[in-house]
């Protein structure tokens, strides 16, 4: 995981779909979930998704568990895949990423999350979207805990 936003190679190296369809067959870092197929012994071997996650950075978590341990993804061009866009709640949006780089012990990638997740909260705040903020800081906090709010999780104010 790279940059400022944290993220991977995805989709044949950040190309958007339509060209990375188009494209050969490549090996990327990680796979959306919603269209992953994984050998179910793979899987097992891996102990499973893990269930602290919820939503969002499940798979990327997996898929980085994975290559850890030898495996790898690839994009096949050939196969499609579509999912109705949505936006992700904020909670869980500061409260995963924490939580995965607090567990990985990824530290300067933390505290760029921090900082952005803050700035985040601070920009809600001045535009009037206090709930907004409070989901964002309340997951940033859950993060380095490891509680999930289920009750607020979802909520995308």
């Amino acid at each position: 995981l790279r940059g400022r936003r944290l993220t991977g190679r995805h989709l044949g190296a950040g190309a958007p779909l339509a060209e990375a369809a188009l494209g050969p067959v490549s090996e990327v870092e990680w796979l959306d979930g919603a269209a992953v197929l994984l050998r179910r012994d793979v899987l097992v071997r891996a102990g499973g998704v893990r269930a602290d996650f919820f939503l969002y950075w499940e798979d990327v978590e997996l898929a980085l568990r994975l290559r850890s341990t030898g495996g790898r993804f690839v994009l096949q061009p050939a196969a499609s895949a579509w999912q109705e866009t949505s936006l992700t709640p904020p909670y869980l949006a500061a409260r995963n990423r924490t939580a995965y780089l607090r567990g990985e012990r990824r530290w300067v990638p933390l505290t760029l999350v921090v900082a952005e997740v803050v700035a985040q909260a601070l920009r809600d705040s001045a535009r009037g979207a206090r709930r907004r903020a409070r989901l964002r800081l309340t997951g940033l906090r859950d993060g380095f805990s490891g509680r999930l709010d289920r009750g607020i999780c979802l909520e995308r104010s």
